[in-house]
């Protein structure tokens, strides 16, 4: 007995440590190529909220994982109704769904869901139509269930389940969710430059010159909220660092130590990896900084950076 425990223990641990990283490099894996249509159907979800009638639950191939923006397709038909009964139209919406662990908060999923259509509904009894919906999750999903509201002061006096079907869901990757640019670092209200650059290797060669008049000119540079460059006087001659940067988004921000003789503080900045060059100049002040992008991505995955 104790050695059966020994080993399921031994289990648990190689999950706990083995799992976890396991999803975070197939989350890194993901290409625009991945999901497409939703096949494998499963008992509709009873976890929708007050009100909302599941007519269709698939499991997902891949599951939705935070972080990244998906668009949901699909199109809802019904049968034709009995000649006594009059047609009805109900709002539709798509549920991310853990079923049947967790229960649905529509607050919550008003938050994560948006669809391209305005209040979509559909019309029992009369025409196919498709709906199309964004999702950014929150945590990872592995169901999406499709549901429409019944919101009548009346029940419905048929069962809506029985007469609806949805078909045809299509999921598309559309890229990774950019982090949160802070407003302000060491003081000093951030400005975007407007520039947003493409790299596909992290290590990266940062040289900053001054390429106006020389006037005293005296800068920090921060990577991220980062100080990767301290007080640096600037001259004609480059001056050379060399960093990492992390996936996705990062911003490379001029900070002004002083104004030199002739304000705004000004700098040339030059980004090189071993694909990219690029040269841009900016300018700060002792209340603002300038800043640009750098988005960081693999060749492989290049078209993540470039959401519908």
């Amino acid at each position: 007995m104790y050695k059966l425990i020994r080993i399921i223990s031994v289990i648990i641990v190689y999950y706990i440590i083995n799992v976890p990283n396991s999803l975070a490099q197939l989350k890194d894996s993901l290409t625009t190529e991945d999901y497409g249509f939703q096949i494998r159907t499963r008992r509709n979800s009873s976890n929708l909220p007050s009100k909302y009638v599941a007519v269709k639950t698939v499991k997902l191939s891949k599951p939705l994982y935070p972080q990244y923006k998906y668009r949901v397709r699909f199109f809802i038909s019904s049968r034709a109704l009995p000649w006594n009964k009059a047609k009805r139209s109900y709002s539709v919406m798509l549920f991310p769904d853990n079923f049947p662990f967790e229960s649905i908060r529509l607050s919550h999923i008003n938050k994560i869901v948006k669809s391209r259509e305005i209040m979509p509904k559909f019309t029992v009894g009369g025409l196919s139509k498709f709906f199309s919906f964004t999702v950014e999750p929150d945590t990872t999903y592995r169901y999406l269930t499709i549901g429409l509201e019944d919101n009548y002061f009346s029940k419905s006096n048929f069962d809506i389940a029985s007469l609806v079907k949805a078909d045809g869901i299509f999921v598309k990757l559309l890229g990774k969710v950019p982090d949160a640019i802070p407003t302000s670092i060491a003081g000093r209200k951030l400005i975007n430059k407007g520039e947003e650059l493409i790299v596909t290797d992290s290590l990266v060669t940062l040289e900053i010159y001054d390429h106006k008049e020389k006037d005293g000119d005296i800068v920090s540079i921060y990577l991220n909220e980062k100080l990767l460059v301290k007080h640096k006087k600037l001259t004609k001659r480059k001056k050379k660092f060399h960093f990492t940067m992390k996936k996705n988004q990062n911003i490379i921000v001029l900070h002004a130590d002083n104004l030199g003789y002739k304000p705004p503080n000004t700098a040339a900045i030059i980004i090189k990896t071993k694909n990219e060059r690029y040269e841009k100049h900016l300018s700060s002040n002792l209340h603002q900084s300038e800043y640009i992008k750098l988005i960081m991505t693999n060749s492989k995955n290049r078209e993540l950076t470039k959401n519908e």
